[in-house]
């Protein structure tokens, strides 16, 4: 728990945050109160309160924040750079803590059991990307790729990945790509490509567990819709 100087005039104020997590955890807290607590390391003596609240007000929900771009985090009035780096660090950070529970897990034997790293990892991100998780025999991952495209576009090249994951000698891979319309439901292309890719790779011995299309909120599974065969 944070230390603080009788000369802090938000002292009390702090403490009590402080406790009431300490007690009861991250659910007894309102989202503004979550904001002040990561504020806090940055902003030593200012009362942050209204500086939560603005940031929850202009991007319109805890989870946008923590999204948001640095260069937008600091067009808030009160946001230094200190406060943008400490907000970015926290989201970074929930990312390297859900990859290395999925690079630990004992087996990983379907897209859903990877959504909430894939999630974190592009359903915030303002371009389509694609992620390729490479999984060996046990369905352990081995590694894993991402590559950026447009605002409504990522390309796919079967051939490219059937060679990565020769190289690393992947056995099975799921395939994964975020939507920043905010609709997760597949398109045709997204279909098809995913069966061009299956058919691809099969002839090497490697399977297509999944295409999980992501947004901020929700995902869907190509395979739990039936869709990765014709």
């Amino acid at each position: 728990m944070a230390e603080f100087s009788g000369n802090d005039l938000n002292a009390g104020h702090r403490r009590r945050l402080w406790k009431r997590f300490s007690d009861s955890g991250v659910s007894a807290l309102a989202d503004h109160e979550k904001l002040e607590l990561l504020l806090f390391s940055a902003i030593i003596r200012r009362d942050v309160k209204p500086l939560a609240k603005r940031l929850l007000l202009r991007f319109g929900s805890l989870a946008r924040v923590l999204d948001a771009e640095k260069k937008e985090l600091m067009s808030v009035e009160g946001v230094g750079e200190r406060a943008a780096d400490v907000i970015r660090f926290s989201r970074e950070l929930m990312t390297s803590y859900l990859e290395q529970k999925t690079v630990t897990a004992e087996c990983i034997a379907s897209g859903a059991a990877a959504a909430d790293f894939v999630r974190l990892k592009l359903g915030g991100a303002r371009f389509e990307s694609i992620m390729v998780l490479y999984l060996d025999s046990q369905n352990k991952l081995l590694c894993c790729d991402v590559a950026n495209g447009t605002v409504d576009r990522a390309a796919i090249y079967p051939r490219n990945i059937a060679k990565r994951a020769l190289e690393v000698g992947a056995t099975a891979m799921i395939l994964a790509h975020n939507h920043p319309s905010g609709d997760c439901f597949p398109s045709e292309e997204d279909i098809n490509v995913t069966r061009l890719l299956a058919a691809t790779v099969a002839n090497l011995d490697i399977r297509v567990l999944d295409h999980l299309i992501v947004t901020p909120a929700a995902f869907s599974s190509l395979a739990a819709m039936g869709l990765l065969k014709s």
